[in-house]
């Protein structure tokens, strides 16, 4: 299965979704950024005064969470027989503004106790970290 980001992005801005779905679904992960099991925003680029043409929206960027990874000292971790629990932190985390430039997927899983198990995946493409186009993709 291996590492991932979550992709945090506001529903209304995907295309093609209902919106039911739109309510629904919360969770995004991607495999084609750091896959440190950090957040990739989709935002509102509020520098660019003019509309975009795949939503008709004020245009988007990508940013990502950045940390750095401190070790927790063994007498402040939560539990002294279990010492790996806890053992790491962020730390000195900020937000910064991404220059990704292709393609990257993300996806996320409406399941409801086996009776709607709909996957929804769509693809986006940004240049310098301003979003081009985001599409779902369909079977």
């Amino acid at each position: 299965m291996g590492m991932f980001d979550n992709i945090i992005v506001d529903n209304k801005i995907l295309p093609d979704l209902t919106e039911n779905e739109r309510s629904r679904l919360k969770n995004w992960q991607t495999k084609d950024f750091e896959n440190m099991l950090t957040n990739v925003y989709i935002v509102e680029d509020k520098d660019i005064k003019f509309r975009h043409s795949f939503t008709g929206s004020p245009k988007y960027k990508i940013q990502i969470k950045e940390f750095d990874i401190d070790t927790v000292p063994l007498s402040e971790r939560p539990d002294p027989k279990n010492p790996l629990f806890g053992c790491l932190r962020e730390t000195n985390v900020r937000i910064v503004d991404s220059d990704y430039t292709g393609q990257f997927r993300f996806y996320s899983y409406l399941g409801n106790l086996g009776i709607d198990n709909t996957w929804y995946e769509f693809i986006g493409e940004a240049e310098k970290g301003k979003i081009i186009s985001i599409k779902r993709l369909t079977d």
